[in-house]
């Protein structure tokens, strides 16, 4: 099983650990668009040819895979601790109460109270917050990957362009050749992306 495929069946496990309803429709969701746009990389990335810019998109690809599946993971991963601090603080209060009023245990414990209410009390918020901002979140991840892709899609579609149109290529490498002369640097250290 490939890595990325451990991350999926990971984030399905936590999604399933959970049980909230909202997270699995958030989940599915962006994880449709985050599909259409990898389904697109890919597409975008067949008629470029081999060589550099390919493998800075292919690169991109793997990465993007692999950021949009770790911040997800991550942020399920803090969901579920959350959820767990929860019901370790109202096990541990119930564990307290449930004490035989004349154990000298009680006495001691019963001190402990007001601090795992006041845990159960932060986890709870932080978790109510977590799960409402939830598909926020996810969908900031994917406008990240997205804007980086349009750097990469422009400059994929220039290399592309250059590539095409010898008479551009050529223009271009005499303008850079007048412009290095008249700043004093060598035309050979600057390089033409294509």
């Amino acid at each position: 099983m490939s890595t990325g495929e451990q991350e999926k069946q990971q984030i399905e496990e936590l999604l399933r650990s959970l049980g909230d309803e909202s997270l699995r429709r958030s989940h599915n969701s962006v994880n449709i668009s985050f599909k259409q746009m990898l389904a697109y990389i890919d597409k975008i990335r067949g008629p470029i040819p081999l060589g550099d810019i390919n493998s800075l998109l292919k690169t991109y690809r793997l990465m993007a895979e692999k950021f949009y599946m770790q911040f997800e993971f991550s942020l399920l991963m803090e969901i579920t601790k959350q959820r767990d601090i929860q019901k370790q603080a109202d096990d541990a209060v119930k564990y307290i109460e449930e004490l035989r009023d004349t154990s000298p245990a009680k006495a001691i414990l019963k001190t402990a109270n007001p601090l795992l209410v006041e845990d159960r009390d932060i986890a709870a918020i932080e978790y109510n917050k977590l799960i409402e901002n939830f598909p926020t979140l996810l969908q900031s991840a994917l406008d990240k990957l997205r804007d980086e892709w349009q750097r990469l899609n422009t400059l994929a579609v220039a290399s592309q362009t250059l590539t095409e149109d010898e008479k551009l290529d050529r223009s271009l490498k005499a303008v850079l050749e007048v412009a290095a002369h008249s700043v004093g640097v060598e035309a050979e250290r600057i390089i033409i992306i294509s």
